[in-house]
């Protein structure tokens, strides 16, 4: 109840609404300020009233708050005011302990539940974040190839370890361009697996073709397949090494091969 009177049963004009601002527990639990109604009480019809209801939290121990209405403030005197609330049966004062222990499984299971929460949606946006990546990275591929189709290519588009392909060359438009024969020089897994390619000398194209070209046999182990041409078997001559950082292309894994013997033997 603020101070003054009013003889009026309706709120007066231009009264302006106070604001209780509440918490729990010497304000550990804190709430968002309300604003407060305002009330006739019997027998203080005089008085200006306000009243505001709210819940108390099943943990609370007492009831902290203050009023504030515009620039003023009723916090008893720089003390807050401070309310005991009633514990429920059958504690009483002397149990207090007992009563405060008996929240501890209850928090324990909601602090469980809201950090397995937690991890499960860190684990959808990690996945989600993996996947967006992954397809990131085959669109790049994707664009690779076709960037690099007038030049070379290869059958079938998407290498799989452990099953053919065949490498098509044109040399046209390279350091290659007018040589009488091409050969291919190979190797897998930036060049450390034990399995060489060639030199090799490529099929030359048709009548009416442009490509040159060679088949062979992916390990089952390989991850990524690594190359470059030249016009000659070894020495001095001229290479297609694109500009010194070689050709690579990925390799995808079966399915059926995932458990290898780093050394090259399939387990």
């Amino acid at each position: 109840r603020p101070k003054g009177k009013g003889a009026s049963k309706a709120m007066p004009e231009g009264q302006q609404v106070p604001k209780l601002l509440r918490g729990f527990n010497n304000w550990a639990i804190k709430e968002q300020p309300v604003p407060m109604n305002f009330s006739r009480i019997v027998g203080e019809e005089d008085e200006l009233w306000w009243e505001v209801e709210f819940d108390v939290p099943k943990d609370a121990a007492c009831v902290n708050f203050v009023v504030n209405c515009e620039n003023g403030w009723d916090n008893n005197g720089s003390k807050d005011h401070k309310v005991a609330v009633a514990l429920p049966p059958p504690y009483t004062a002397d149990t207090v302990d007992e009563w405060a222990d008996s929240f501890f499984e209850g928090f324990l299971a909601e602090e469980t539940a809201a950090r397995l929460q937690a991890e499960q949606e860190a684990a959808v946006r990690d996945a989600k974040r993996l996947k967006e990546r992954n397809a990131a990275k085959e669109k790049a591929k994707a664009v690779l190839r076709r960037q690099m189709k007038h030049v070379m290519f290869t059958e079938p588009e998407v290498i799989e370890a452990g099953k053919p392909v065949t490498v098509f060359y044109c040399p046209d438009d390279t350091a290659l361009a007018g040589s009488n024969q091409v050969y291919f020089t190979g190797g897998f897994n930036r060049w450390a697996h034990k399995r060489k390619l060639g030199p090799a000398a490529m099929r030359p194209p048709g009548a009416t073709g442009r490509h040159w070209q060679i088949r062979f046999n992916v390990p089952k182990d390989a991850l990524q397949l690594d190359f470059v041409f030249s016009n000659v078997p070894g020495g001095d001559g001229q290479y297609d090494s694109r500009n010194g950082f070689d050709y690579h292309l990925p390799i995808v894994v079966s399915y059926a091969l995932t458990v290898f013997d780093w050394d090259g033997l399939t387990v």
